[in-house]
C-alpha cells in the first residue's frame, strides 16, 4: 500500500461538546469506507490480530478464540486442507471493486480460480485449491484465467461502490448520506444550532 496516498476529508467540530458533528468527503473515502462491508468476519478479525499486541488480543466477541482456535487445530481434523484456509483467508466477494479502491485495507493475495484437473471435467470452479470436484471426485487443482474474463460483470463500477462525482456526509455514527445544504441544516439543527440564518 502506497504511504502517500491523500484523500481529502473536512471535518466539522463541536468545540464546546469536543466532539465531530460530521465530515464531509468524497467518493474515495466513502468508497474505502463501504468497503469494510464486504469483509467476512474471518479476514476482520485476521486484520485486526495482525495488527494488535498479542498480550492485548482484538476484543470482537469471541471471534479472535474462534479465529485463532482454527489456526491452531491440525488438517486432519477437517475435511480438506481447503477447507481450513477458507476459514482462515476467506475470499471477499466484491474483492475486484476493493482492488481498486485507493486504499486497500485487505491484506489477502489477488483471488485465483481453479478448475479440476481433468480436463474433460471442469465443470466447477473454486477459489481455493485441493477442494475435491463434486463431479469426478479429483482436485480442483488446475489454474485458470476465468477472474480475467469476470472481472467486470461481477461487481458495478470498477474501483468503487459510489459515484466517483458525489459528495457524502458522514455523521459521527457512521451514517453515510448525500451531501446537500439541506442535510448540512438538519445535522446542526439536531445538535442544537438554532440559528442557522
Amino acid at each position: 500500500m502506497a504511504s502517500n496516498i491523500q484523500i481529502p476529508i473536512k471535518v466539522l467540530v463541536h468545540k464546546q461538546q469536543e466532539r465531530v458533528l460530521f465530515a464531509e468527503a468524497n467518493s474515495d473515502f466513502v468508497n474505502i469506507l463501504l468497503s469494510f462491508l464486504t469483509m467476512p468476519m474471518g479476514t476482520i478479525v485476521r486484520l485486526l490480530s495482525n495488527q494488535s499486541n498479542s498480550s492485548h488480543p482484538p476484543v470482537i466477541g469471541s471471534f479472535f478464540n474462534l479465529y485463532r482456535s482454527i489456526a491452531n487445530l491440525e488438517v486432519k481434523y477437517f475435511a480438506t486442507q481447503a477447507c481450513k484456509d477458507m476459514l482462515l483467508n476467506t475470499r471477499n466477494l466484491a474483492e475486484s471493486e476493493c482492488r481498486n479502491l485507493k486504499i486497500n485495507i485487505d491484506d489477502i493475495k489477488p483471488v485465483e480460480y481453479y478448475i479440476c484437473e481433468d480436463f474433460n471435467c471442469s465443470a466447477y470452479l473454486s477459489f481455493y485449491r485441493n477442494v475435491p470436484c463434486k463431479k469426478c471426485s479429483k482436485f480442483l487443482n488446475l489454474k485458470t484465467n476465468y477472474s480475467r474474463m469476470t472481472a467486470k460483470i461481477v461487481g458495478g463500477q470498477e474501483g468503487g461502490f459510489v459515484s466517483s462525482t458525489a459528495s457524502f456526509v458522514i455523521t459521527d455514527d457512521l451514517c453515510v448520506i448525500p451531501n446537500t445544504p439541506e442535510t448540512t441544516f438538519a445535522i446542526l439543527y439536531n445538535s442544537g444550532f438554532t440559528d442557522l440564518l
